[in-house]
């Protein structure tokens, strides 16, 4: 049985955006803020699966974390395509699924909207959390130190305006809570220094994308093996390596990445 939604463990906005930021860190971002979703899932390594509208039983997309894999109405790939805003956001939501609940069970979202279900609070809410995480991931804190409207973060990013505007009423919720007493001064200044904290950040994560994106093309350069799964098991110079042994130096199936090529720890250290 398919349920509109489910309880889960509780999490704090901070706790969500930190996750958003985590996907976030494996992609480029345009000067304009605008996120590519397209090269977000291929690094996460996320497969967009086609289906008949009568196969999804009522959804327009639904993520099966277990199998790294989101399937949804061809309305919505089409959409992706070309930058829709509702099919980002809608993606965008899946992906949040995945990053924060990583149960087998799919996680439908309904084309008439998901009900929600007055037993479960709302900080338990896997759909609010979800879309907490989709708008958290088109639309980091440091976008409202920019002195801009809802309609001109959104059009910028490629979300919906009205998920810019609930992005806005979280993060000033948020702010307010941890402090009640700011006067609009102070709160200015707490932008500003938020703005710069997440600036500095995100060239931290930028840089750390900048390896992760050589580390994947060198794997894929890599030399493939007859009868192994390439994502897993690489040649780097006859030497046998395996992806989940990354800087495991320890390992004779360790490898890095030097010059551009995949290189065994064994081969490196033997000379």
């Amino acid at each position: 049985m398919i349920y509109d939604d489910f309880e889960v463990p509780r999490r704090t906005l901070r706790e969500i955006e930190a996750e958003a930021d985590r996907c976030r860190s494996l992609a480029v971002v345009a000067a304009d803020g605008r996120l590519n979703l397209d090269q977000v899932m291929s690094a996460w390594r996320i497969k967009l699966s086609v289906e008949k509208t009568s196969k999804m039983a009522g959804a327009d997309a639904y993520s099966v974390a277990t199998e790294q894999r989101i399937f949804c109405v061809r309305e919505i790939s089409r959409g992706l395509r070309f930058g829709d805003p509702s099919a980002r956001h809608k993606i965008g939501h899946e992906i949040g699924h995945m990053f924060l609940h990583r149960s087998a069970s799919p996680k439908p979202l309904k084309a008439e909207g998901n009900r929600t279900l007055v037993f479960i609070e709302k900080d338990e809410s896997a759909e609010r959390q979800a879309w907490k995480f989709a708008r958290a991931l088109f639309v980091p804190r440091h976008e409202f130190a920019r002195d801009e409207s809802n309609e001109d973060i959104a059009f910028r990013v490629g979300i919906p305006e009205g998920a810019v505007a609930l992005r806005r009423e979280e993060v000033q919720a948020d702010v307010q809570a941890d402090n009640p007493k700011l006067v609009p001064q102070i709160a200015a200044k707490h932008f500003e220094d938020l703005r710069r904290s997440d600036r500095e950040a995100q060239e931290a994560s930028k840089r750390e994308a900048i390896l992760d994106l050589e580390k994947l093309a060198a794997w894929g350069r890599a030399a493939q093996i007859a009868g192994e799964d390439p994502a897993k098991v690489r040649s780097a110079r006859g030497y046998r390596v395996k992806w989940d042994h990354h800087w495991a130096f320890a390992s004779q199936l360790g490898w890095t990445v030097d010059k551009g090529e995949v290189r065994a720890v064994i081969d490196l250290r033997s000379r």
